[in-house]
């Protein structure tokens, strides 16, 4: 199945401009989430999550419109050279260096998006074949008390789902594996540094994950996290969702057992024990490692008071950097929503002025209606196909292909393009690489005779 030089070029040109859009665009969404969370003084771990993690799929979202946006303007923007169409060839065509600064640009872009999304992915399977191989290996404990005890846990925490313990030899943290048959993996060194109602309380706490169902939202939260991986913001914000997650299941292991201190003693002697209780699957944070949360986390549930001196700076800067990106933001709103040219009973006149050896060889003018291509021949050597889209604002999309005859029939030397205001004073300019030929092209708003 061949790919035409087209649709390639447009899928590269949509790819390239929403990995770049996506900066600023999750930038200002993390900003709000940052600043919804401080002005409004949310306490609750488990909403403060919710809000990053509904920030994190917005982002998504609006990286899938941006994308969807610009590959079907450039679609109806695409004008059809003269080409087989096969991928072999356009690939060929892009290394030749025949394509525009911009889209040079694009390509290494999408490039690195590419490899990027790959490595990332590789390394998640590989994570996902270490965590089934830990299960596999694992030992279930299939001791009366534990079970007895694992019953009255599931029931302190809220869980009625079947859960499985088991130990494993190979495991240095307590991770929970599987949403519909849920496991808790525990270490086996677990049993020889801990007492039985600390170990009760790594277990609350693993099924507190299972409760708010936080694998499966980690899921879609590594998928994201693949997909921006370039993006600080998205990073942000999967670490804000990672930091309060474990917030939220602190708090309903406290919830649980009614003893904040002894909870916060057990988090001390897994420190100690260089193990951690903040990874709720056994690949899902392996993929982008990160410094343990245990510290933060018992500072949390003692130091409330300490932590709320500070709201009053914090605050202000979130608020304004909020404001700068507002004022960012309605200037783009602005741009993006300015009136429409009158284009009624126009058209575009194509000026152009081909120099052979400096001097003047021809001053075509061609006339068209917006969406319809004008073409000219001079010399028998130079060829021009111009077309200028209907205008989306005040600017209109244009392009202008540039072929030159040779043994082998017209070939395209140039493909020239713009966002262009052509109310007001636009121009492409091209030399050939042999120096011989120099081409101007000014696209200009004008009364189409009726």
């Amino acid at each position: 199945m061949s790919v035409d030089a087209e649709t390639i070029s447009s899928i590269v040109f949509a790819l390239g401009w929403t990995v770049i859009h996506s900066i600023w665009q999750c930038s200002l969404i993390a900003l709000f989430a940052l600043a919804i969370s401080q002005l409004t003084a949310l306490n609750n771990s488990s909403l403060r999550c919710n809000l990053y993690s509904l920030s994190m799929v917005i982002c998504g979202a609006w990286s899938t419109l941006t994308f969807s946006q610009l590959y079907k303007s450039r679609v109806t923007q695409d004008i059809i050279a003269p080409t087989t169409g096969r991928l072999t060839e356009t690939m060929a065509a892009w290394s030749a260096s025949e394509l525009p600064v911009e889209m040079h640009f694009l390509v290494w872009i999408a490039l690195f998006w590419v490899i990027g999304i790959l490595f990332f992915l590789v390394k998640l399977v590989a994570e996902v074949m270490h965590s089934w191989l830990l299960k596999r290996h694992s030992t279930e404990i299939r001791n009366a008390e534990w079970q007895i005890a694992l019953t009255r846990l599931k029931k302190n925490v809220g869980v009625s789902r079947n859960v499985a313990i088991r130990l494993s030899q190979k495991l240095s943290i307590p991770c929970v594996v599987g949403y519909f048959k849920p496991v808790i993996l525990l270490p086996s060194s677990v049993f020889l540094g801990l007492s039985s109602l600390q170990i009760e309380m790594i277990i609350l706490h693993e099924l507190a994950h299972i409760r708010r169902n936080d694998v499966l939202i980690n899921y879609v939260q590594i998928v994201l996290k693949i997909v921006f991986f370039f993006n600080p913001a998205v990073l942000y914000l999967s670490r804000c969702i990672d930091l309060e997650r474990e917030h939220a299941c602190d708090d309903l292991a406290v919830q649980a057992c009614g003893d904040a201190f002894s909870y916060a003693r057990t988090l001390q002697a897994c420190a100690e024990m260089n193990l951690s209780v903040s990874h709720q699957i056994a690949f899902g944070n392996q993929l982008f490692k990160r410094n343990t949360m245990l510290k933060q986390r018992v500072f949390r549930l003692f130091m409330k008071e300490a932590k709320s001196q500070h709201g009053f700076k914090k605050t202000a800067s979130v608020f304004g950097l909020l404001v700068l990106s507002l004022t960012i933001a309605s200037c783009s709103l602005l741009k993006l929503n300015e009136a429409d040219l009158d284009i009624r009973g126009k058209g575009v006149r194509f000026e152009i002025s081909i120099k052979r050896n400096g001097e003047i060889l021809a001053q075509p003018v061609l006339l068209s209606e917006f969406g319809q291509k004008a073409s000219v021949e001079v010399d028998n050597q130079i060829k021009v196909v111009s077309i200028a889209q209907k205008p989306q604002g005040q600017r209109s999309y244009v392009e202008s292909l540039i072929y030159q005859n040779g043994d082998k029939g017209w070939i395209l030397i140039q493909q020239l393009d713009m966002s262009a205001a052509i109310a007001q004073t636009p121009s492409f300019e091209y030399t050939t690489p042999d120096k011989q030929y120099r081409i101007v092209i000014k696209p200009r708003l004008a009364d189409i005779p009726r």
